[in-house]
């Protein structure tokens, strides 16, 4: 039940935009005024968003959410949608950790026997 609600919080309710992945406090609130906003860049349509903002425990400057890629963050939303839908759903955690390819990307991976895959020639 934790781990549905964990799914549940992030997937459906938390305000990317607005509020910080905090552990250290452990309530909902804005990013502090130390830890630095991320500004991710759309390349395909010039466009800008906020990262999320993930402060680290140890580090309060230190914005762990900084790697991430507007192709990474879209990923992030789709996979807690994802295993918020499957959990609300009652499927098995064994589903849930089923190796999963969005739609988008499904002809882009490699086949069986294709170069890039271990053991291939």
């Amino acid at each position: 039940e934790l781990f549905k609600g964990f799914l549940s919080f992030y997937g459906r309710r938390f305000d990317w935009r607005g509020e910080a992945v905090c552990v250290r406090s452990g309530r909902r609130a804005p990013p502090g005024l130390r830890l630095p906003l991320h500004i991710v860049l759309h390349g395909d349509r010039g466009t800008t968003e906020v990262g999320p903002s993930i402060e680290d425990p140890f580090d309060m400057t230190n914005n762990l959410g900084a790697c991430m890629t507007a192709a990474s963050i879209g990923r992030l939303h789709a996979e807690l949608q994802r295993a918020d839908a499957l959990c609300s759903a009652g499927a098995s955690l064994s589903q849930l950790l089923e190796p999963w390819i969005p739609p988008e990307h499904e002809a882009q991976e490699p086949q069986a026997g294709e170069e890039g895959e271990e053991g291939a020639p």
